[in-house]
């Protein structure tokens, strides 16, 4: 096309070279005309092309020679139609040629309804306007967005342009203008006095005059930034400063000055001042000015206000619309007492500043001599926002400009503790660097002061290491004792953290010497937890065979713990199992009085003498404390070593049978009667063992009529029994229960407890949850908040936890929780595949569509891990049908009665087989509302689960599950 271009221009415009145009890109070049007219206007400030202008000249004398106004450039966004073209371009006399040949087209529009009066008017082009009014031109024509000829007069600027509108009928009524805005308006953004001196002298218009947000004549001055322009219509025509605008029903009223503020309008705001205007009025909120200005990250405007005297540490409210202060008004006045004494406006302007990242309006408010150490209603200083909104440029510059870093916010937090709870290293070394003190007391996870607990403590019984590392690089005191005496090497050994011991060790091993208000020691705490690598590594730090001697209580402590590898280690290192410790017992006593099988097994492997008494009461031996407590297991390992006939068992069945652990009485009563076929009597009241037995069910019946302790396996030495009652009957039933489970049946394993379900109960060797680092939570957050549109997820203690389920091959558990939800037990949850994300809300769809496009993969060796998962997810209106596998499983609510019903029917899930369906059919003991049963299901290779069958065991309970999803 620039060929023939180049041609037409060098045969002097010759006709026949614009016919053979026409003939080969005749709709190309009308396009070209169309979208390419920012790129051809002659008004543009770029110098032109010359190979444009004269493309574009080749052009239009196409348009010329076609000679259709109405005809359409269909490949154009709006459609326009040919007469548009030279409305566009200003050619006069194209237009003239156009309407002369059809002058019925003249108010032919695009589809945005735009005419060529638009045009006339934008390009105040009143010989066009002429033209276009000799054939009948409409001009009030409306467009879509409502714009009409006479606003794009005022934006044209030329006050002729505009009387002649008004001449020819134009109407500048603003009632179906775009937010009512008058042409004025228009005059006022672009600085034309002349206009505004015609509609407000000649036309009679408000000066005051407000568009439907409120914004007056002179507020769209201060929108272009027009100094000069506030100034002439508030000296020239009286207008107000002092109006307030509304941006919507739920918005907040601004006047002139905070309009200023908000949009940065430097020179404005001077003016405003200077006029009259009050540089520090407060809004409804009670935010002025300078908070608008420091919220939206204008510097120099705030320089300006607190030249002028704006309270560079005013407070106001970090709340914009009226909805949100009287929904925060409701929830203060739910707690605080009357709503008129409520008082939000807590919000300094630094404040808003450093929470928004304005490293800039800090300097500024600063160099004002805003006090950085100012607190909000929730006891945070500007700092505070800082590092809980991650803008670490702001608290390295706050941190050297005067804040205090050990204020305390409203959670007891300094702004180092915050910004380690947070995650932020970089952050908490630089702010160790700028002075915070490591001596501290940390408020973290409700502790006050009266723990006296150091983040140095905090750092030691952490999972990860770096915490610790980066502490000590700054030269902590790591013999200083918490409340509870304990150094920071206590807490690491007793957590079975071994590197971070080392670590603590390497530097300072004086703490060994310390001891807590037990009297333990790191090396006693390190037996405590059992971890063989704590105790190892500080047992190499005593000369060969004098560990005993220097921790003489060691393997008690480890005994009592339950701790059977480090029993085994002390043991191997010379400790004495038959030694008393001061309370004199020895390891055995307390193993057998608290159930330690295996250490007791441990401990009887080297020959000691199970009778050996309690130093201070010599009629006490092993036996009597394991019959006295009821550890029948543990009496059969003692009587292994023994023979019955070297004890007095009638003084040991009668002890069982007094605290009433009736299989410890019927397991010695067995032995009995290898040498003794009578029954015992009670050697002082003269009872016999029915009699006894009898009176005890008698008085429980009397105390607590619903609870009734009937033993089977001791009414069996009775010779008779009576009939069976009713609970006897219901303890017949529910044999099934306590059975151990055949052989053939595949039990769940080591994590089938809440470990499955909440990161913080996984402390099996092998991990199932990784915790989420700060930047990965972060972007997790971004995809899913607000959850249910109710969860907002940035409290600065949210942490997020992933883990994989066997039965997909590429799924991804996520949890999310946050101490400050209203609800401290509820945890989210989201299925993640393919980058999709699936809310576990407690309903099946999420479930049943993953298991369909993942696909599920249930097989024989995760179909109860999968059972555990579906039951707890898929709930019915009372909650989850949590499958009860464990008695100590921390998710089963702590109440007495629950705890002996647990304690009977409490066993883990089983897979019993295939039917005929292929479908795999399981068993377990469901807690679901207040109720207990036993519960036959089948799992479906799809993942459908179906309940076959239930059998309560006990219902009306006086308590539930609890474990919300939402």
């Amino acid at each position: 096309m620039l060929a023939l271009a180049e041609s037409w221009q060098q045969l002097d415009h010759d006709a026949g070279v614009v016919n053979l145009g026409l003939k080969l890109h005749a709709e190309r070049a009308f396009e070209v005309l169309a979208l390419w007219s920012h790129r051809f206007d002659e008004g543009s400030e770029k110098v032109q092309d010359v190979k444009d202008i004269l493309l574009r000249n080749y052009c239009l004398a196409m348009i010329e020679q076609t000679c259709d106004p109405a005809r359409i450039i269909e490949n154009t966004p709006k459609k326009a139609p040919h007469i548009l073209i030279p409305a566009f371009y200003q050619r006069n006399d194209i237009l003239r040629a156009m309407l002369e040949k059809h002058p019925g087209s003249v108010d032919t529009p695009r589809s945005d309804k735009r005419t060529a009066v638009f045009s006339a008017c934008f390009f105040n082009n009143i010989e066009m306007l002429e033209l276009l009014l000799e054939y009948k031109a409409e001009m009030n024509v409306a467009e879509d967005d409502g714009w009409r000829p006479i606003h794009a007069a005022a934006v044209g600027g030329d006050p002729a342009m505009t009387r002649r509108l008004i001449k020819a009928g134009a109407t500048f009524d603003p009632q179906d203008a775009p937010q009512k805005i008058h042409p004025l308006h228009l005059a006022a953004q672009g600085g034309n006095k002349e206009l505004a001196d015609y509609y407000i002298k000649e036309q009679s218009v408000d000066p005051d005059l407000r568009d439907s947000a409120g914004r007056t004549v002179v507020m769209h001055a201060i929108l272009n930034d027009d100094a000069q322009m506030v100034r002439y219509l508030v000296e020239t025509h009286g207008c107000a400063l002092d109006i307030c605008t509304v941006d919507g029903p739920n918005s907040l009223e601004m006047s002139a000055i905070h309009v200023a503020a908000r949009d940065g309008c430097r020179e404005s705001i001077q003016t405003v001042i200077e006029l009259g205007g009050e540089s520090d009025c407060p809004m409804v909120n009670g935010s002025r000015a300078i908070h608008l200005a420091a919220n939206n990250d204008f510097p120099e405007a705030v320089r300006i206000l607190a030249k002028h005297g704006a309270d560079v540490d005013a407070p106001g409210m970090n709340l914009w619309t009226k909805d949100d202060i009287d929904k925060a008004r409701e929830q203060l006045t739910a707690t605080s007492g009357a709503k008129d004494k409520i008082n939000l406006t807590d919000w300094s302007p630094l404040h808003f500043a450093t929470a928004k990242g304005h490293t800039k309006v800090a300097r500024a408010l600063i160099e004002a001599k805003a006090d950085p150490n100012k607190q909000n209603g929730a006891k945070e200083t500007p700092m505070h926002l800082a590092v809980e909104k991650g803008n670490d440029d702001v608290a390295m510059y706050l941190s050297a400009n005067g804040a205090n870093m050990e204020i305390r916010d409203k959670d007891g937090l300094t702004v180092l503790q915050k910004a380690i709870i947070r995650d932020r290293f970089a952050l908490a070394k630089e702010l160790l660097r700028q002075g915070a003190l490591l001596s501290s007391y940390s408020h973290r996870n409700t502790m006050t002061d009266a723990h006296a607990a150091t983040l140095v403590h905090v750092a030691a019984q952490e999972p990860e290491i770096k915490l610790l590392n980066l502490l000590i690089e700054h030269g902590p005191d790591l013999s200083l004792p918490n409340a509870l005496g304990r150094t920071p090497a206590h807490i690491a050994a007793e957590a079975g953290l071994p590197d971070h011991l080392a670590r603590l060790l390497h530097t300072d091993d004086t703490a060994l010497e310390k001891v807590d208000v037990r009297g333990h020691t790191p090396f006693d705490s390190a037996c405590a937890s059992g971890d063989l690598k704590c105790i190892e590594l500080i047992g190499k730090r005593c000369a060969e065979g004098t560990l005993a001697q220097t921790y003489p209580e060691a393997l008690h402590i480890a005994v009592s713990h339950g701790r059977v590898r480090a029993t085994g280690y002390l043991l191997g290192q010379g400790y004495d199992p038959q030694a008393y410790n001061d309370a004199g017992w020895t390891p055995l006593h307390i193993a057998a009085q608290r159930g330690r099988e295996n250490v007791v097994k441990e401990i009887l492997n080297h020959r000691i003498n199970p009778l050996r008494p309690l130093r201070n009461d010599p009629d006490v031996t092993a036996f009597d404390l394991a019959a006295e407590t009821g550890q029948a297991e543990v009496l059969k390992l003692l009587f292994h070593l023994r023979s019955p006939d070297a004890l007095d068992l009638t003084d040991l069945i009668f002890l069982s049978l007094e605290h009433m652990h009736y299989d410890c009485a019927a397991y010695l009563l067995g032995l009995r009667r290898g040498t003794d076929s009578g029954l015992p009597v009670h050697p002082v009241t003269g009872l016999s063992i029915q009699e006894l037995y009898g009176g005890q069910n008698a008085e429980m019946k009397k105390s607590k009529p619903t609870e009734e302790r009937h033993s089977d396996a001791l009414e069996t030495h009775f010779g008779s029994v009576a009939k069976p009652t009713p609970a006897q009957t219901k303890q017949l039933k529910s044999q099934a229960v306590n059975a151990t489970p055949q052989q053939y049946k595949t039990q769940s394993m080591m994590h089938g407890l809440a470990s499955d379900l909440y990161p913080e109960f996984d402390r099996g060797e092998t991990r199932l949850w990784s915790k989420m680092n700060e930047t990965d939570l972060a972007a997790f957050v971004k995809r899913v908040a607000p959850v249910a549109d109710r969860y907002e997820l940035d409290g600065p203690e949210l942490r997020g936890a992933t883990r994989k389920l066997p039965w997909y091959d590429d799924v991804t558990l996520f949890q999310l929780f946050d101490p400050s939800f209203a609800n401290p037990k509820l945890r989210i949850y989201y299925l993640e595949h393919q980058g999709n994300l699936y809310w576990l809300n407690g309903t099946s769809p999420p479930i049943h569509e993953i298991n369909a496009k993942a696909p599920i993969k249930v097989n024989e060796a995760n179909v109860l891990d999968y059972l555990r998962f579906f039951t707890f997810f898929v709930r019915g209106e009372e909650g989850p049908f949590y499958l009860c596998e464990h008695k100590d499983d921390p998710m089963i609510p702590s109440h007495a009665k629950i705890e002996k019903i647990i304690d009977g029917v409490v066993r883990p899930n089983t897979f019993e087989g295939m039917n005929d369906k292929g479908h795999y059919l399981c068993d377990g003991v469901v807690f679901y509302s207040n109720a207990i049963f036993i519960a036959n299901f089948a799992v479906q290779p799809s993942g459908m689960v179906e309940m076959l069958d239930d059998e309560p065991i006990a219902a009306d309970l006086p308590v539930k599950i609890d474990a919300p999803l939402s």
